[in-house]
């Protein structure tokens, strides 16, 4: 695949989710459906692979934190569910269409998961009492990327030739 062709496919991928209201606890795209962060990231992801609803462990509201060996247990379930890679030079190489970036305040541990989109300097995540978002570099003064996660699927995310 094009590096223009997945980079609209995860455009095309992630403008299905813009406006979800957040709720904790859920994965359906609209107005009337609900996401959280995590469940966000990880829809994006299943639909760039053709996959089914990854299911996986229930975590409380904003667990990363008031409970950081949960959140880094469920990071590692979820890394388990997904073939990807912590990216730690992502200084110098930047972030790709699809990446998961982990995020958190800047005196604080990571505590959010954003995807970034297929246009230069979309990051799109979900926020509460807000839905999912685009954002943009500014986002990250106030909550630092903190873990590149890359999935190491990202070659076959085309390949079928389905459009979403």
């Amino acid at each position: 695949m094009s590096d223009l062709a997945l980079r609209n496919r995860v455009d095309r991928v992630v403008l299905v989710w813009r406006g979800t209201p957040y709720v904790a606890g859920q994965r359906t795209p609209g107005p009337h459906g609900g996401v959280d962060c995590v469940r966000f990231v990880c829809s994006i992801w299943d639909a760039l692979g053709h996959r089914q609803a990854t299911q996986f462990t229930e975590l409380p509201h904003d667990t990363a934190f008031h409970d950081k060996e949960a959140a880094i247990k469920a990071m590692h379930e979820i890394a388990k569910l997904f073939p990807c890679d912590l990216i730690q030079d992502w200084e110098k190489g930047g972030f790709m269409p699809g990446d998961i970036l982990l995020v958190g305040p800047k005196n604080g541990a990571p505590g959010h998961a954003m995807i970034v989109g297929g246009t230069p300097c979309h990051y799109w995540h979900v926020v509460q009492g807000i839905g999912v978002v685009r954002t943009g570099v500014s986002y990250f003064k106030q909550f630092p990327v903190r873990y590149v996660v890359r999935s190491r699927e990202r070659e076959s995310w085309g390949i079928t030739g389905r459009d979403d």
